[in-house]
């Protein structure tokens, strides 16, 4: 169990902690946020940029090593960004605003939509789960599953998102994907929560 712990579990944490925290100095850098914006808009502005990153990367390097390049990415960029906006004063980039009831929120939203997405066949998992496992070999752009001979002309954010949780968290590609659908619902709720929020006052 502790094994385990060490060889998969830590190495997913911190590859997600390098993201997230370059994408909160970005998003707080780049963006007019409230305090209560920062937190998760960077995270998930984290992910969507590391994602990127190695999408471009995966095609010239292999893999995970692509993946974790392009998590390393994000907080330099973040650094960049930061620096002249604080003026050398280091101790600002660790003063990020946690609210941990919107972090509770996260976390079990995430569960149940999981949960809600597990198994479930109507988003075409039948291609979705062999592209994760190609997108895990190193095979990006990816080759469509059903013809090797074709190139997969559909986007594959997600699937490729996916396919880096399964290579640096060793878990199976159909419990990745569920677990990156879960997460991205659940982002995606909480962001809209802070529009409405800024919309209605």
């Amino acid at each position: 169990m502790i094994q385990k712990l060490l060889s998969e579990v830590l190495p997913l944490l911190a590859w997600m902690l390098l993201w997230s925290v370059g994408g909160w100095w970005i998003a707080r850098s780049a963006f007019n946020l409230r305090p209560n914006e920062q937190a998760l808009v960077g995270f998930g502005m984290g992910m969507f940029l590391q994602n990127f990153f190695a999408n471009l990367l995966g095609q010239v390097m292999p893999v995970p090593a692509a993946f974790w390049v392009a998590a390393a990415l994000i907080p330099l960029i973040g650094l960049a960004l930061s620096f002249p906006l604080n003026n050398g004063r280091w101790r600002e980039l660790y003063r990020i605003p946690i609210h941990p009831w919107q972090w509770v929120s996260f976390i079990a939203l995430t569960y149940v939509l999981t949960l809600v997405g597990r198994g479930l066949s109507i988003l075409d998992d039948y291609q979705n789960l062999p592209t994760v496992s190609i997108l895990a070999t190193g095979d990006i752009r990816p080759h469509f599953p059903l013809d090797p001979n074709k190139i997969f002309s559909y986007h594959y954010s997600t699937l490729l998102f996916a396919a880096q949780i399964m290579r640096i968290g060793g878990m199976q590609p159909w419990d990745s994907l569920d677990l990156v659908r879960g997460m991205g619902f659940a982002l995606a709720i909480i962001t809209s929560g802070f529009w409405v929020q800024r919309i209605t006052g």
